[in-house]
């Protein structure tokens, strides 16, 4: 009866360690308290500092979002131009330390945003960029203008950027609202 309840006991062990690292080592929300993740996208229906390019008039041909309104980026950056009409809106949510989702709403065929995603380090120690998941609606094309990269590493008190480009493919139907879900996983140097 002991044996069998120690091999029970053990069993119960090993099972809460095989669930516990791999999150320790995946870089997860609980894990990284010390890893700071911003994210804004440049036509997020408000015309402001987030929109460069963006006049801040209402626009005459079509004001989508109200008086605060944000003309549709015609290219991807952060500094494109812009057209009369503030047709889409494009907006990122952070869903936890780690995970961002990208929102397109009322978006047509060859609507792009960009958007900037920034990580500041304050971990005791070097931590390093382990991998990066998206998961994008098929009507979506991601385009990477600049970007940190997997295994790149970020010691105590350093900042890095990447800005991503959204284009609207053409299969895409008129007034969709489309998601792009983006999450970084991190681990300390020398444990990849």
């Amino acid at each position: 009866m002991k044996r069998v309840l120690i091999g029970s006991v053990a069993l119960g062990l090993l099972a809460i360690l095989l669930a516990v690292v791999p999150a320790s080592a995946s870089g997860s929300r609980r894990s990284w308290p010390a890893l700071w993740v911003h994210a804004y996208a440049n036509d997020d229906g408000r015309a402001e500092w987030g929109d460069p390019g963006d006049v801040g008039d209402v626009t005459a041909s079509y004001d989508r979002w109200g008086r605060s309104s944000s003309d549709d980026p015609s290219e991807p950056g952060m500094d494109a131009e812009r057209v009369d009409g503030d047709v889409a809106r494009c907006e990122v949510r952070q869903i936890d330390t780690m995970t961002l989702r990208v929102r397109m709403q009322n978006a047509y065929p060859g609507y792009t945003c960009t958007f900037v995603v920034s990580v500041y380090s304050r971990v005791r120690g070097t931590v390093v960029l382990a991998d990066i998941r998206i998961d994008s609606e098929p009507a979506l094309e991601l385009g990477i203008l600049d970007s940190f990269e997997v295994g790149e590493e970020l010691a105590r008190g350093r900042k890095v950027y990447g800005t991503y480009s959204l284009t609207v493919l053409q299969e895409a139907p008129q007034g969709a609202t489309l998601d792009l879900g983006l999450e970084l996983g991190f681990v300390r140097s020398g444990w990849r």
